[in-house]
């Protein structure tokens, strides 16, 4: 059994609290029902995807929000439920992070968007010393950055090549079950992540019990 020498984050649910039922009540604040039939934790219309992806702008998705709902919305309004979701960092989770980067390398994997960034990216910047994610995490890889997001295996494979590190070694760890399958697939450790993160974690190391579960198992799926 080799060591697990590189942990690779998801970002919203892991590191950084979001809640999708805000964004539903945002929505209907400005006139859109049923938003979660678009848009929820476990489904999410293809607009929602090419943003991710980058495939259309800021301005294209505001645009087309207007056209799937046939409201006229201003584009603050768009944005400001659109940010609803995003409810903060967890100081503590943060704290965590800093001291885990001495004990091992730390990556950030994150299904996002530009407009969703630029609102966390501030609070991240006034809650750290650091400019970027980059700064905190070894290297840190955005859905819209890359043009690649997860669940697809070949992000899984981008992330490996692009590190130059091995799968044996590495363990992942995401809130969504649907993200954990095919990082194990490809041989990288899982953990679907069903409590707070600090959890796993005693004196800055994984905690026995977390390491003896991927050492029989691989994941705890």
């Amino acid at each position: 059994m080799v060591g697990i020498k590189n942990i690779i984050f998801d970002f919203g649910g892991v590191i950084y609290d979001i809640n999708f039922q805000n964004a539903k009540e945002a929505f209907n604040e400005i006139g859109v029902q049923d938003f979660d039939k678009l848009y929820s934790h476990t489904y999410q219309h293809q607009l929602f995807e090419r943003l991710e992806l980058d495939l259309i702008s800021p301005t294209e998705f505001r645009n087309e929000i207007r056209g799937v709902t046939g409201i006229s919305l201003a584009d603050e309004k768009i944005d400001y439920a659109w940010n609803a979701l995003l409810e903060g960092f967890v100081t503590e989770r943060l704290d965590l992070l800093m001291s885990l980067k001495k004990h091992y390398q730390i990556y950030l994997l994150s299904n996002t968007n530009r407009i969703h960034y630029n609102y966390f990216l501030k609070q991240f910047q006034e809650l750290t010393n650091y400019k970027s994610f980059d700064g905190l995490f070894s290297k840190s890889f955005f859905s819209f950055d890359i043009k690649r997001r997860k669940p697809y295996l070949h992000t899984y494979s981008y992330v490996l090549n692009n590190l130059g590190i091995n799968a044996e070694n590495t363990l992942f760890i995401d809130d969504s079950i649907q993200n954990i399958r095919p990082a194990v697939e490809l041989g990288i450790k899982g953990w679907h992540l069903q409590e707070d993160m600090c959890n796993l974690f005693e004196g800055n190391y994984l905690k026995q019990n977390i390491i003896d579960r991927l050492i029989n198992s691989h994941s705890n799926l």
